[in-house]
């Protein structure tokens, strides 16, 4: 009996209504599995994997790095949209597996499983440890969903959605397991940052205003205006940041389709909140601050 412990990326997949097939054509069924098989396996094998077991309608693999298993659920997603017309499930984490005889176990290969069970038909859920493995990778593009809290488990999973064209977005209100979305979701669309960012602006807007009414002798209304522009316009930005969302096709609503096949990296979504405005803002803010400050000495 060979036994070892090593780090792994861990892979399950599962073909979505299978029980319904056999029920509707057992001929069919028994004929899908197989050529389900042949080309993950193919693909696994491609990309450096081990094609370790069939379980039922369902598939486990182990591959060296988090990359490899991504680029290889994305294939057969793919494939299995194209050859087979069936939506699998996929599920990856990156951990702590147990080798022995050939097959895995262990509390690695259990994550994976059980993010496995909560995708999306046709989806790909990896864990936190696969999407900081992956995060210098731009070309792919993760959404945070929330915290899957296992079963039996002393500890919550980060886990993140695969997007991209042909993949779908998540039915957030089916997964109940899943903790933490609200949170989530204000992650995502910047609401922090976009907070942040006009905070910033209104301290700039009322030194600015300051240093005007030093030169010019501005009415008390003007200040009013402007103070209660500011507070109506704070939850006008967060209420933008939350619905729309910079594409290549121009700004799209954050819940679309257009939204979840948007190749552009978080940070460039989100253009009016970047770190370069950010620091812009504070820059001239701490420039007017150093002029005062020398004007009084």
């Amino acid at each position: 009996m060979t036994t070892n412990r090593q780090l792994a990326a861990i892979m399950f997949t599962d073909i979505m209504g299978y029980t319904r097939i056999m029920g509707e054509n057992s001929n069919k069924a028994l004929n899908f599995v197989p050529v389900n098989t042949e080309i993950q396996k193919s693909l696994v094998e491609k990309h450096d994997g081990q094609w370790i077991k069939e379980m039922g309608d369902g598939t486990l693999a182990k591959f060296n790095t988090a990359f490899d298993a991504v680029i290889c659920a994305l294939e057969i997603q793919k494939y299995a949209r194209a050859e087979l017309g069936a939506k699998l499930r996929i599920g990856i984490h990156l951990g702590d597996v147990t080798i022995e005889n050939g097959d895995v176990s262990g509390d690695g290969a259990n994550i994976a499983k059980c993010i496995e069970a909560i995708a999306d038909p046709g989806g790909i859920y990896i864990s936190e440890t696969v999407e900081k493995a992956i995060r210098a990778e731009t070309e792919i593009q993760v959404r945070y969903l929330g915290d899957l809290k296992l079963k039996n488990g002393s500890y919550a999973v980060g886990t993140y959605a695969l997007q991209g064209i042909g993949l779908p977005p998540p039915d957030l209100k089916s997964k109940e397991k899943l903790s933490g979305k609200l949170q989530a979701e204000i992650q995502r669309r910047g609401i922090i940052r976009a907070g942040v960012t006009y905070f910033i602006v209104i301290i700039l807007l009322l030194l600015l205003h300051y240093e005007l009414q030093t030169i010019i002798d501005l009415p008390k209304s003007i200040t009013i205006l402007l103070l209660v522009g500011l507070i109506i316009g704070f939850p006008i930005s967060l209420l933008l940041a939350w619905k729309y969302e910079l594409s290549p096709e121009g700004f799209v609503r954050t819940s679309s389709k257009e939204s979840w096949e948007n190749p552009y990296p978080i940070k460039k979504r989100k253009p009016f909140t970047s770190t370069f405005i950010i620091i812009l803002l504070v820059l001239i803010i701490v420039i007017i601050l150093i002029l005062n400050l020398l004007h009084l000495i």
